[in-house]
């Protein structure tokens, strides 16, 4: 569920930046592929589910129109998705085990 929520900030990433936006549209196909691998090794063992916190929410709540608030806003997505793909990789590390 998580990966999926990501998916919508990473179009607000998209839109934000004039260049990149290939490395930005490769890095949503692979959060795509791996919703859909965590899903399938989800379904076969959901006791293993552990949620995980999301901080991200309430940025585009607080979106700014200024070049300077866009460019906080995604540096935060930025940060916050790698806090939340180093979580993802020990709970999928988990669901293999």
């Amino acid at each position: 569920m998580g990966l999926q929520e990501y998916l919508q900030y990473m179009d607000y990433v998209k839109d934000s930046y004039t260049s990149g936006k290939d490395e930005i549209e490769k890095v949503c196909e692979t959060i795509q592929n791996l919703s859909a691998d965590v899903f399938q090794r989800v379904k076969k063992n959901p006791q293993s589910v552990i949620k995980l916190e999301m901080n991200t929410k309430d940025i585009l709540s607080h979106s700014s129109d200024s070049e300077w608030g866009r460019a906080v806003n995604v540096h935060v997505i930025l940060r916050e998705f790698t806090n939340f793909m180093e979580k993802t990789y020990i709970a999928i590390r988990h669901i293999n085990e």
